[in-house]
């Protein structure tokens, strides 16, 4: 009995310990001699972690289960220092004699070798790079300077944590290929069949350190749907073949999160996707992935596209009209304004125009109230042929060249179209979350124009 009851806790003892998460730790700190008042560390890709170490507090403890990638930097106007976290391993920060921060650590070295070297040799080849037709002969000298920089990493090998060393690996490749696919889809803006795309064979398959410099997964994912498909119909399509390429879940989530960010922050680099890309398509997106491992970094970037909060100043800008007449949000001092951003090429914004519209002709006869149609189009003559056709001249149609691109687009967070922001009669924010013109919108309005 005495034996078995001795086995019994023995067991019990051995369920509770296997339920135990063993957390693993790295540990920051920063040196004495450092100056500034507070260091600032964050996971490189999407701050999924940030770290302040203020002169009072100089050590930070952070939980990681596998090497991460960060940048270590004093303000947002200086440069960075790329660190990689190990866990159970120190980070000592520490300043050299030109006032630049780094790491003691050999891995750190090598790392900021790739980025740095790689910025180095576009410098030093960009006459050929930008000049030659031959863009076959770009990737073959850029290849050879990943076979050169590999040579390097390979001396250090031994004194590297093999996880650690698969990253700087990753790196010496992955800087190379982000510059290489820069240069084919938005410099030269080649076509996905162009033979110079042929080097997305030799990318390695998807691992886990791809999490340091993603981009070229989605990059590489869009040359091989276009190849297969021609063109893209919707946003959606694209997030399922991320699914179906990448044979981990995990990286699948977390590619497909890191998409979706891409498309609200850099909307420039996705210029086959980004008249795809409207307030509709991203709700739907929202829903289909609310189960995605890699939700937060969704919603923190999906929430900012309507920052705007209420009772905040309305930011001026100018606009032309029809006439070529420029006006600016001042010329409309003491109204209440509804102003429905859109562009012509937008299918959900032309589908929502006739409520739009509607809504003007209600309140036309009220000279307290207008209706502000602002078209961000590139350009002006579709903007205008669009209206002549239309032949509706309900609300004042005004156009801003690019205008998701610009200062506006900027003051306004206007990351996807259709947009509809209402303005109080004090140029206040009203409300910036609107998602379509409705009754509720209306007595929102009415109640306005009754203060």
């Amino acid at each position: 009995m005495i034996r078995f009851y001795c086995i019994l806790i023995g067991f019990v003892g051995l369920i509770f310990h296997s339920c135990v998460k063993n957390e693993k730790f790295t540990t920051i700190t920063r040196d004495k001699a450092i100056k500034a008042d507070t260091v600032y560390m964050s996971e490189l890709i999407n701050s999924t972690f940030e770290i302040k170490l203020p002169q009072s507090e100089p050590k930070q403890v952070l939980s990681i289960e596998n090497p991460v990638v960060a940048k270590i930097n004093i303000s947002e106007l200086e440069d960075a220092y790329l660190t990689i976290l190990e866990p159970e391993k120190n980070t000592h920060i520490i300043i050299n004699e030109s006032g630049n921060l780094h790491t003691t650590t050999v891995a750190d070295s090598l790392l900021n070798y790739l980025w740095h070297s790689n910025q180095q040799f576009i410098l030093e080849n960009q006459g050929f790079i930008f000049k030659t037709k031959d863009f076959d002969s770009i990737v073959n000298v850029f290849e050879t300077f990943t076979e050169k920089r590999k040579s390097v990493l390979e001396t250090y090998r031994s004194k590297i944590d093999p996880r650690t060393f698969n990253i700087l690996e990753y790196q010496n490749q992955a800087r190379v290929y982000s510059f290489l696919f820069y240069f084919g889809r938005v410099a030269q803006e080649l076509e996905p069949e162009n033979s110079f795309f042929d080097f997305i064979e030799n990318l390695p398959p998807p691992s886990a350190e791809l999490k340091s410099l993603p981009d070229i997964y989605l990059y590489k994912y869009e040359i091989t749907y276009l190849r297969a498909n021609h063109k893209l119909e919707r946003i959606s399509d694209f997030i399922d073949f991320i699914k179906e390429n990448t044979e981990s879940d995990d990286l699948s989530d977390f590619l497909k999160a890191t998409y979706i960010k891409a498309l609200i922050q850099t909307p420039s680099y996705w210029n086959k996707h980004e008249q795809l890309f409207n307030s509709q398509e991203l709700n739907e997106v929202l829903v289909k992935e609310k189960n995605n491992r890699y939700s937060d970094i969704i919603l923190k970037v999906s929430e900012s596209y309507s920052k705007l909060k209420k009772g905040d100043l309305a930011a001026d800008f100018s606009a032309i009209d029809k006439n070529g007449k420029l006006l600016t949000l001042k010329d409309f001092k003491g109204k209440v304004l509804f102003l429905d951003i859109w562009a012509t090429w937008c299918g959900p914004c032309i589908n929502q125009r006739p409520h739009v519209l509607e809504l003007a002709r209600k309140y036309e006869a009220n000279s307290n109230f207008e209706v502000l149609l602002i078209s961000v189009d590139s350009s002006i003559d579709n903007w205008l042929n669009f209206l002549e056709k239309e032949k509706d001249y309900s609300g004042i149609n005004l156009f801003i060249e690019n205008g998701m691109r610009s200062s506006f687009g900027n003051d306004y967070n206007i990351k996807a179209i259709p947009r509809y922001i209402l303005i109080d009669k004090n140029g206040k924010i009203l409300s910036a979350d609107i998602t379509e013109p409705s009754k509720s919108i209306e007595l929102l309005i009415d109640a306005e124009l009754k203060n």
